[in-house]
């Protein structure tokens, strides 16, 4: 029979103030966010441009961090950790760009296929 993870406690090992927990939050969440920025505008201006194609792993990859992304909102939005569901809900709408492009991309290069 599996644990009931639902009543299962966990004691940290350093017990930290709410408000620092979230100051550590908010420092993870820019530090992630302001590293991933960048990479996705440069692949969106790059894609834009047509200088550079998606590969077939960018939609699944983009679509499945955009997905998860999306669930650690609603998580945060439950549990009320503001950090989290902030730095997260900045990255769904630049994942779902990014599949976009891919798809448009997708049926540009289809499209030359059928219409040499």
């Amino acid at each position: 029979m599996l644990p009931d993870l639902a009543k299962a406690t966990f004691t940290p090992i350093v017990a930290l103030d709410p408000v620092v927990i979230q100051i550590i939050a908010l420092v993870a969440g820019a530090i992630i966010a302001g590293a991933a920025i960048p990479k996705v505008w440069s692949r969106i201006k790059r894609a834009r441009k047509g200088t550079e194609p998606f590969a077939p792993a960018d939609l699944w990859r983009d679509a499945c961090v955009g997905i998860g992304n999306g669930i650690w909102v609603i998580f945060g939005l439950a549990t009320g950790y503001a950090a989290l569901t902030f730095f997260c809900a900045v990255q769904v709408p630049l994942m779902a760009a990014l599949v976009m492009l891919n798809l448009r991309d997708r049926q540009a290069k289809a499209r030359l296929k059928q219409h040499p």
